[in-house]
């Protein structure tokens, strides 16, 4: 029984991750009205600016995070400017252009394979001060979510 609560605990706190990635999907359709399945694509590509930042610089993993979004705030505001609203302003007063999805699509498609040719498929992990560590819930052990 005990696995079984404590399975239950982890897998909550996977689901608040997956919940936090679904907010920002739904976020960025209730204001935007682009449906974007980009939006994973733009999490990895994120991720490993962070990665090569604290690899190549040396800078504190926490560090990054200070510096990454503003970077990739600006990387999303030029896609949306240079991809996107031109698709917008073709299709009119559509309310849910279909072209959008095709366009999100496509830098879906685009990101993940130049990550791939890039980087290569290894999985990679950046080290932290909780990095593999957990803590005890009465008898429950609960880990910190990390590669």
């Amino acid at each position: 029984m005990t696995a079984v609560i404590q399975a239950a605990l982890n897998g909550t706190m996977m689901g608040a991750m997956y919940g936090l990635t679904a907010l920002g999907l739904t976020l960025i359709f209730g204001v935007m009205k682009v449906v974007n399945f980009a939006h994973g694509s733009l999490l990895m590509v994120g991720m490993f600016s962070a990665y090569w930042l604290i690899r190549l610089t040396g800078i504190h993993p926490y560090l990054a995070l200070v510096i990454v979004p503003p970077v990739l705030f600006v990387f999303g505001y030029y896609l949306q400017d240079v991809v996107i609203k031109p698709v917008f302003k073709a299709e009119g007063q559509v309310r849910e252009p279909l072209t959008v999805i095709i366009v999100t699509t496509g830098v879906w498609y685009v990101l993940d394979n130049l990550a791939l040719m890039l980087f290569g498929a290894e999985y990679r992990t950046v080290r932290t001060a909780i990095s593999n560590k957990s803590f005890a819930l009465g008898q429950y052990i609960i880990s910190f979510l990390s590669g």
